[in-house]
């Protein structure tokens, strides 16, 4: 608590809230390279269009590079889903298995 109550008295109330600011503004950038490195990656359509059938699929539906959107089916699984936070820079993904065994690998180079 020491050292929390002197950064307090050292930034005021203003250099705290622009600390806030600033440490929302670097989530929210790390967020959207997630974000963008996995529609990069996939085929990434809203899953309430494309995956409306598929049990635990929700906000937008990843689907192998190359699916064609127009012969997605409601109750056709995709590799994934997730739902782009609104705060915060972790992006967790829900990988829906089905019978073959998919691996799913992706990197991002800062």
């Amino acid at each position: 608590m020491a050292i929390v109550s002197q950064l307090l008295h050292t930034w005021g109330q203003d250099g705290y809230l622009q600390w806030l600011s600033n440490l929302r503004d670097s989530y929210e950038l790390r967020r959207n390279i997630m974000c963008a490195a996995l529609a990069k990656r996939f085929v990434a359509l809203p899953a309430d269009k494309y995956a409306s059938a598929v049990p635990g699929c929700e906000g937008v539906a990843l689907y192998p590079r190359g699916t064609d959107p127009a012969t997605i089916k409601p109750d056709q699984a995709p590799v994934a889903s997730f739902v782009p936070p609104a705060g915060g820079m972790r992006v967790p993904l829900s990988l829906l298995a089905s019978l073959s065994f998919v691996v799913v690998e992706t990197r991002l180079q800062s």
